[in-house]
């Protein structure tokens, strides 16, 4: 269904970010159902970034018992 590869996004002086790329296959291009669940995952995915790292940084109580992986 798609592509993924872990990447490193530099930004200035050097500091950087974790990300994954993910790329639909040829075969997927043209399903427009699955084209909106890839941007539907892709917009979940980017709301739930910032819960994790403030569970693995311990920041809050309020999620304890989630966890999460990094990619």
């Amino acid at each position: 269904m798609a592509e993924t590869w872990r990447a490193r996004l530099v930004g200035d002086a050097g500091v950087t970010k974790p990300v994954l790329i993910k790329k639909v296959l040829p075969e997927f291009s043209g399903d427009e159902a699955f084209i909106a669940m890839f941007i539907s995952e892709a917009r979940i995915s980017a709301t739930l970034r910032p819960l994790l790292a403030l569970r693995r940084s311990g920041a809050s109580s309020a999620l304890r018992g989630w966890t999460g992986r990094r990619c």
